[in-house]
């Protein structure tokens, strides 16, 4: 969550108009795969949303991290995504992702990018404690431990 912030937040301030609008064309793409219900297609751009601001960034560590975290998550996330209401919520949060960065508020972006990743990590939980036949509560118990100590 942390990485991501951060370059959410560097993006904002590094980004030409030229590269927003890159993202842009991105960020639309995502709005329509949400709009339709297109998980698949939903992972995939966010990844490439996620990619896109790394590579603008051009922070060598920081994106070789963030893609071997990325790849060692891939199941996470696509477990969020089959969280009821997850999609719409998504589709929320990475609004207000974009219109940070256009707005150029550095740090609102790093906060709604935040939000976005604590959101999804939380589905996730709820829908593996829940397939796991365990109550909802543990679920949150674990989100307190991880917002204690750890990120995603």
């Amino acid at each position: 969550m942390m990485l991501e912030a951060h370059v959410a937040r560097c993006f904002t301030k590094v980004a030409t108009d030229s590269q927003i609008e890159g993202l842009r064309e991105i960020y639309e793409k995502l709005r329509k795969a949400q709009r339709a219900h297109d998980r698949v297609n939903m992972l995939t751009l966010i990844g490439e949303f996620n990619d896109y601001m790394a590579n603008v960034v051009d922070n060598e560590a920081i994106r070789d991290t963030l893609q071997f975290l990325n790849a060692r998550i891939a199941s996470l996330r696509a477990t969020a995504i089959e969280a009821p209401g997850r999609i719409e919520a998504s589709r929320a949060e990475v609004d207000e992702i974009f219109n940070a960065i256009v707005a150029r508020k550095p740090k609102l972006a790093l906060k709604a990018m935040e939000t976005y990743v604590r959101s999804a990590r939380d589905a996730a939980l709820t829908r593996v404690a829940s397939s796991e036949g365990q109550a909802p509560a543990l679920s949150k118990g674990w989100t307190a431990a991880l917002s204690k100590g750890g990120t995603r």
